[in-house]
Protein backbone atom coordinates (compact mmCIF):
# COMPACT_ATOMS: atom_id res chain seq x y z
CA UNK A 1 0.00 0.00 0.00
CA UNK A 2 1.32 3.44 -0.90
CA UNK A 3 1.84 5.57 2.24
CA UNK A 4 -0.65 8.46 2.45
CA UNK A 5 0.26 12.10 3.08
CA UNK A 6 -0.52 11.68 6.75
CA UNK A 7 1.37 8.47 7.32
CA UNK A 8 4.05 8.56 10.08
CA UNK A 9 6.86 8.12 7.56
CA UNK A 10 5.68 10.94 5.31
CA UNK A 11 5.19 13.29 8.25
CA UNK A 12 8.67 12.49 9.55
CA UNK A 13 10.22 13.26 6.15
CA UNK A 14 8.23 16.50 5.93
CA UNK A 15 9.47 17.56 9.35
CA UNK A 16 13.04 16.70 8.38
CA UNK A 17 12.87 18.85 5.24
CA UNK A 18 11.29 21.71 7.20
CA UNK A 19 13.97 21.49 9.89
CA UNK A 20 16.72 21.47 7.25
CA UNK A 21 15.32 24.61 5.61
CA UNK A 22 14.91 26.33 8.97
CA UNK A 23 18.44 25.41 10.04
CA UNK A 24 19.85 26.73 6.76
CA UNK A 25 17.93 30.00 7.17
CA UNK A 26 19.20 30.27 10.73
CA UNK A 27 22.80 29.70 9.68
CA UNK A 28 22.60 32.24 6.86
CA UNK A 29 20.81 34.73 9.08
CA UNK A 30 23.37 34.46 11.86
CA UNK A 31 26.24 34.72 9.38
CA UNK A 32 24.79 37.80 7.68
CA UNK A 33 23.79 39.43 10.94
CA UNK A 34 27.18 38.88 12.50
CA UNK A 35 28.86 40.23 9.35
CA UNK A 36 26.65 43.31 9.42
CA UNK A 37 27.46 44.04 13.06
CA UNK A 38 31.07 42.85 13.27
CA UNK A 39 34.45 44.36 12.50
CA UNK A 40 33.85 47.86 13.90
CA UNK A 41 36.60 50.33 12.99
CA UNK A 42 37.14 53.66 14.72
CA UNK A 43 40.60 55.12 14.30
CA UNK A 44 42.17 58.56 14.28
CA UNK A 45 44.99 59.75 12.03
CA UNK A 46 46.36 63.08 13.17
CA UNK A 47 49.41 65.31 13.03
CA UNK A 48 51.07 64.51 16.31
CA UNK A 49 54.39 63.59 17.88
CA UNK A 50 55.50 60.01 17.30
CA UNK A 51 52.77 59.45 14.70
CA UNK A 52 55.15 58.53 11.88
CA UNK A 53 54.85 61.67 9.76
CA UNK A 54 57.70 62.22 7.30
CA UNK A 55 58.51 65.53 5.63
CA UNK A 56 60.57 67.06 2.87
CA UNK A 57 61.17 70.76 2.27
CA UNK A 58 61.78 72.41 -1.08
CA UNK A 59 64.01 75.48 -0.96
CA UNK A 60 67.11 76.89 -2.61
CA UNK A 61 69.20 74.05 -1.20
CA UNK A 62 66.74 71.32 -2.20
CA UNK A 63 64.83 72.69 -5.22
CA UNK A 64 63.02 69.44 -6.09
CA UNK A 65 61.73 66.32 -4.38
CA UNK A 66 64.03 63.29 -4.34
CA UNK A 67 63.61 61.30 -7.54
CA UNK A 68 62.22 57.78 -7.34
CA UNK A 69 63.46 56.13 -10.55
CA UNK A 70 61.71 52.87 -9.75
CA UNK A 71 58.37 54.66 -9.81
CA UNK A 72 58.60 57.16 -12.61
CA UNK A 73 61.09 59.70 -11.30
CA UNK A 74 59.27 63.00 -10.82
CA UNK A 75 56.18 62.04 -12.75
CA UNK A 76 53.00 63.80 -11.64
CA UNK A 77 52.19 63.12 -8.00
CA UNK A 78 53.99 59.83 -7.52
CA UNK A 79 55.53 61.22 -4.32
CA UNK A 80 52.06 60.85 -2.75
CA UNK A 81 51.59 57.21 -3.81
CA UNK A 82 51.97 54.05 -1.76
CA UNK A 83 54.96 52.85 -3.78
CA UNK A 84 57.10 55.96 -3.46
CA UNK A 85 60.44 55.51 -1.70
CA UNK A 86 60.51 58.08 1.11
CA UNK A 87 63.60 56.70 2.84
CA UNK A 88 65.40 60.01 2.20
CA UNK A 89 62.78 62.06 4.03
CA UNK A 90 63.09 63.42 7.55
CA UNK A 91 60.75 63.12 10.49
CA UNK A 92 58.35 66.05 10.51
CA UNK A 93 58.68 68.53 13.35
CA UNK A 94 55.68 68.08 15.63
CA UNK A 95 54.72 70.16 17.55
CA UNK A 96 55.70 73.18 15.50
CA UNK A 97 55.57 76.65 17.10
CA UNK A 98 52.27 78.50 16.71
CA UNK A 99 50.68 81.18 18.88
CA UNK A 100 47.23 79.54 18.85
CA UNK A 101 46.19 76.19 20.34
CA UNK A 102 45.01 73.44 17.93
CA UNK A 103 41.60 73.35 19.67
CA UNK A 104 40.87 76.79 18.24
CA UNK A 105 40.71 75.17 14.82
CA UNK A 106 39.50 71.63 15.56
CA UNK A 107 36.95 71.40 18.38
CA UNK A 108 35.96 67.92 19.59
CA UNK A 109 32.33 68.17 18.49
CA UNK A 110 33.28 68.55 14.84
CA UNK A 111 34.21 64.91 14.17
CA UNK A 112 30.92 63.16 14.89
CA UNK A 113 29.24 61.20 17.69
CA UNK A 114 31.52 59.87 20.39
CA UNK A 115 34.42 62.02 19.24
CA UNK A 116 37.10 62.85 21.80
CA UNK A 117 39.08 66.11 21.87
CA UNK A 118 41.70 66.35 19.17
CA UNK A 119 45.25 65.27 19.84
CA UNK A 120 46.47 66.97 16.68
CA UNK A 121 49.41 69.37 16.87
CA UNK A 122 50.89 71.82 14.40
CA UNK A 123 53.47 70.33 12.01
CA UNK A 124 56.03 71.55 9.48
CA UNK A 125 59.29 70.52 7.85
CA UNK A 126 62.08 71.62 10.15
CA UNK A 127 64.61 68.81 10.69
CA UNK A 128 67.07 71.16 12.41
CA UNK A 129 64.37 72.30 14.83
CA UNK A 130 65.44 75.93 14.56
CA UNK A 131 62.37 77.67 13.17
CA UNK A 132 60.28 79.93 15.39
CA UNK A 133 57.16 78.99 13.43
CA UNK A 134 57.56 81.74 10.82
CA UNK A 135 60.97 81.05 9.30
CA UNK A 136 60.53 77.59 7.78
CA UNK A 137 60.61 76.53 4.14
CA UNK A 138 57.84 77.82 1.90
CA UNK A 139 57.06 74.42 0.33
CA UNK A 140 56.71 71.37 2.57
CA UNK A 141 55.68 67.84 1.69
CA UNK A 142 54.33 65.30 4.18
CA UNK A 143 53.59 61.58 4.14
CA UNK A 144 51.95 59.33 6.70
CA UNK A 145 51.58 55.57 6.18
CA UNK A 146 49.10 53.51 8.16
CA UNK A 147 47.45 50.10 8.00
CA UNK A 148 43.68 49.86 7.74
CA UNK A 149 42.31 46.49 8.89
CA UNK A 150 39.62 44.69 6.99
CA UNK A 151 36.13 45.69 7.99
CA UNK A 152 32.82 44.38 6.71
CA UNK A 153 31.44 44.56 3.21
CA UNK A 154 28.06 45.45 4.70
CA UNK A 155 29.34 48.23 6.97
CA UNK A 156 30.49 51.24 4.94
CA UNK A 157 33.56 53.16 5.98
CA UNK A 158 33.37 56.85 6.64
CA UNK A 159 36.65 58.76 6.51
CA UNK A 160 36.57 62.48 7.31
CA UNK A 161 39.62 64.73 7.64
CA UNK A 162 39.59 68.16 9.21
CA UNK A 163 42.59 70.11 8.02
CA UNK A 164 43.98 73.61 8.48
CA UNK A 165 47.06 74.81 6.61
CA UNK A 166 48.89 78.11 6.63
CA UNK A 167 48.47 78.86 3.75
CA UNK A 168 47.54 76.68 0.73
CA UNK A 169 47.66 72.91 0.29
CA UNK A 170 46.85 69.82 -1.73
CA UNK A 171 45.57 66.71 0.06
CA UNK A 172 46.20 63.18 -1.27
CA UNK A 173 45.19 59.66 -0.28
CA UNK A 174 47.03 56.75 -1.90
CA UNK A 175 48.23 59.00 -4.71
CA UNK A 176 44.76 60.38 -5.46
CA UNK A 177 44.24 64.12 -5.21
CA UNK A 178 41.30 64.62 -2.86
CA UNK A 179 41.33 68.41 -2.59
CA UNK A 180 43.33 71.43 -3.71
CA UNK A 181 43.09 74.71 -1.83
CA UNK A 182 44.78 77.50 -3.79
CA UNK A 183 43.06 80.62 -2.50
CA UNK A 184 46.35 82.41 -1.78
CA UNK A 185 45.76 82.65 1.94
CA UNK A 186 42.86 82.38 4.40
CA UNK A 187 45.07 80.37 6.73
CA UNK A 188 42.44 80.23 9.46
CA UNK A 189 40.01 78.14 7.42
CA UNK A 190 39.38 74.54 8.42
CA UNK A 191 38.40 72.18 5.60
CA UNK A 192 36.30 69.05 6.15
CA UNK A 193 37.18 66.47 3.50
CA UNK A 194 35.64 63.06 2.84
CA UNK A 195 38.25 60.59 1.57
CA UNK A 196 36.33 57.35 2.15
CA UNK A 197 36.41 56.23 -1.48
CA UNK A 198 40.21 56.27 -1.68
CA UNK A 199 40.97 53.92 1.21
CA UNK A 200 42.27 50.37 0.90
CA UNK A 201 41.10 47.83 3.47
CA UNK A 202 43.45 45.18 4.82
CA UNK A 203 46.29 47.14 3.25
CA UNK A 204 48.74 49.96 3.76
CA UNK A 205 47.45 53.48 3.04
CA UNK A 206 49.26 56.78 2.58
CA UNK A 207 48.00 60.26 3.41
CA UNK A 208 50.10 62.97 1.79
CA UNK A 209 49.98 66.75 1.99
CA UNK A 210 51.75 69.42 -0.04
CA UNK A 211 51.65 72.64 1.98
CA UNK A 212 52.67 76.08 0.75
CA UNK A 213 53.34 79.18 2.81
CA UNK A 214 52.14 82.37 1.12
CA UNK A 215 50.24 81.19 -1.93
CA UNK A 216 49.98 78.28 -4.36
CA UNK A 217 51.97 76.98 -6.13
CA UNK A 218 55.43 78.38 -5.38
CA UNK A 219 54.89 80.14 -2.09
CA UNK A 220 56.71 82.94 -0.31
CA UNK A 221 57.39 83.76 3.35
CA UNK A 222 54.29 85.23 4.99
CA UNK A 223 54.00 84.98 8.74
CA UNK A 224 53.50 81.58 10.30
CA UNK A 225 53.42 78.28 8.44
CA UNK A 226 51.81 75.05 9.63
CA UNK A 227 49.78 71.93 8.89
CA UNK A 228 47.14 70.71 11.32
CA UNK A 229 45.04 67.62 10.57
CA UNK A 230 42.75 65.27 12.44
CA UNK A 231 41.04 62.46 10.52
CA UNK A 232 38.57 59.89 11.77
CA UNK A 233 38.02 56.58 9.97
CA UNK A 234 35.12 54.49 11.21
CA UNK A 235 32.48 52.00 10.19
CA UNK A 236 28.98 53.42 10.14
CA UNK A 237 26.10 51.28 11.40
CA UNK A 238 23.49 50.46 8.79
CA UNK A 239 19.88 49.57 9.48
CA UNK A 240 19.50 45.96 8.47
CA UNK A 241 21.73 44.19 10.93
CA UNK A 242 18.92 43.68 13.43
CA UNK A 243 16.37 42.34 10.89
CA UNK A 244 18.95 39.82 9.77
CA UNK A 245 19.49 38.78 13.36
CA UNK A 246 15.73 38.49 13.74
CA UNK A 247 15.65 36.16 10.73
CA UNK A 248 18.32 34.05 12.37
CA UNK A 249 16.40 33.82 15.64
CA UNK A 250 13.20 32.88 13.84
CA UNK A 251 15.08 30.13 12.03
CA UNK A 252 16.59 28.81 15.22
CA UNK A 253 13.20 28.83 16.95
CA UNK A 254 11.61 26.98 14.05
CA UNK A 255 14.40 24.42 14.16
CA UNK A 256 13.92 23.76 17.85
CA UNK A 257 10.14 23.60 17.67
CA UNK A 258 10.21 21.35 14.62
CA UNK A 259 12.20 18.59 16.31
CA UNK A 260 10.02 15.47 16.49
CA UNK A 261 9.12 14.35 19.99
CA UNK A 262 8.95 10.73 21.00
CA UNK A 263 7.44 8.95 23.95
CA UNK A 264 9.76 9.13 26.91
CA UNK A 265 11.51 12.32 25.76
CA UNK A 266 12.21 14.84 28.49
CA UNK A 267 10.19 18.09 28.28
CA UNK A 268 11.82 20.77 26.16
CA UNK A 269 13.33 23.58 28.24
CA UNK A 270 11.20 26.70 28.31
CA UNK A 271 12.36 30.28 28.00
CA UNK A 272 14.98 31.44 30.49
CA UNK A 273 13.33 32.37 33.77
CA UNK A 274 10.16 30.45 32.98
CA UNK A 275 9.42 27.08 34.58
CA UNK A 276 8.45 24.25 32.21
CA UNK A 277 5.30 22.25 32.82
CA UNK A 278 5.41 18.94 34.60
CA UNK A 279 2.89 16.20 34.05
Amino acid sequence: MTPGPFSPGHLARTRAVRNCVAATAAFVGVALASTAMAFPIDMRIFTGANQGWLSYGVDATHPVLPADPANGGHNANNWASNEYDDSGWAAARVPYPNPRPPEDFIPAASCGPGCTPTQAQFMWHDPAGTSDGATGVTNAYFRKEFFLPVGSDTLPLQAIARIQVDDDFQFFVNGNSVYLNADQGNAGNVYTLDFSQYLLQNASNVIAIHAVDGGWPNGYPRGYEDVLMDARIRTVDEPGGMPLLGLALVGLTATRRGKPRHAGDAPSPGPIGQETGRG
